[in-house]
C-alpha cells in the first residue's frame, strides 16, 4: 500500500482549515475532506 505525498500547507491554508472546522462544529467531516488526521487539526 502506497502512501499519498505529504502537502505542505501556508499559514493562511491552515488557518482556513481550522475556521472550517470550528463553524461547521464536524471537526472529523472537515478533516476527512482535506485529507488530514483529526490530531493534526488540534495541533494547528
Amino acid at each position: 500500500m502506497s502512501r499519498k505525498p505529504r502537502v505542505q500547507r501556508t499559514a493562511e491554508e491552515k488557518w482556513e482549515i481550522v475556521q472550517e472546522g470550528i463553524k461547521s462544529g464536524n471537526i472529523s467531516e472537515t478533516c476527512r475532506r482535506y485529507s488530514i488526521a483529526p490530531t493534526l487539526f488540534y495541533r494547528w
